[in-house]
């Protein structure tokens, strides 16, 4: 996901699409939690940087619940991602919208949680 999020940085939303989308379906098919937050966080920020930050809160929600359960930190490499889909979505939701959609985003199951991340990269790859 390191290199999904240096793709990101760089202004490139539609390839970070993709490789977050491609690392997500890798870590649903082997179950690695880790790998699936970090691409979450990822398409989170892409649906923030296609306007569809009520998306992304859901998404970083999902993120966020899945490393609180696992006790596990974010990777650095996400650290940046975030900050920048955090700062877009908070400015288009306002606080009290964004933790709303964000504390929806943690308690919607897996399954939906994922199709939403991939519409998402979908959307973005155009």
């Amino acid at each position: 996901m390191t290199m999904a999020a240096s793709v990101f940085c760089s202004g490139d939303v539609a390839r970070a699409a993709a490789l977050y989308a491609e690392g997500l379906d890798m870590a649903v098919a082997l179950d690695l939690p880790h790998v699936r937050s970090s691409a979450l966080v990822g398409l989170g920020a892409v649906a923030a940087a296609l306007e569809e930050p009520a998306v992304g809160a859901r998404l970083m929600g999902a993120a966020e619940a899945s490393n609180a359960v696992r006790g596990a930190p974010m990777y650095l490499s996400d650290r940046p991602v975030f900050e920048r889909g955090l700062a877009t979505m908070r400015a288009a939701l306002g606080e009290t919208g964004f933790d709303g959609e964000c504390a929806a985003g943690r308690t919607v199951d897996l399954r939906t949680i994922v199709a939403e991340a991939l519409a998402v990269a979908a959307v973005a790859r155009g």
